[in-house]
């Protein structure tokens, strides 16, 4: 069956999984976006949100597309932040240190232009 039982002895539907495991995204994001303004604001650099978390087309898998923008001796330190910073709020991330870095779509200039517009700083 595609339900499990919950604490309080009703059952959950798949569609309602997934739906709270949107929202549980969606509360994390808001979390992530404070941790990596203060950390961007506080190491000189700053980070880029793209994607579905920006526009709103979160699904229960979905992952946070961001942009790293640091000076180069500081990258790899403002990449391992975002990734404990996910792990602890349970969000998968794909981080890029420029546009170009992430795979290209076969829809290639209209996915970069479409990302410019999407692009949310942080800081």
């Amino acid at each position: 069956m595609d339900q499990t039982a919950t604490p309080m002895g009703s059952a959950q539907t798949l569609a309602q999984r997934k739906q709270a495991r949107v929202e549980e995204i969606r509360a994390g994001v808001v979390a992530l976006r404070e941790a990596l303004a203060a950390y961007g604001r506080a190491h000189g650099g700053r980070f880029l949100i793209y994607g579905s978390a920006v526009s709103g087309r979160l699904h229960y898998d979905s992952d946070v597309d961001l942009l790293v923008d640091f000076p180069e001796p500081q990258t790899a330190d403002a990449v391992d932040f975002v990734e404990l910073a996910c792990a602890r709020l349970k969000l998968r991330v794909m981080c890029s240190r420029r546009p170009g870095a992430r795979r290209r779509s076969s829809r290639g200039s209209c996915r970069r232009r479409r990302w410019f517009h999407e692009r949310r700083p942080l800081v």
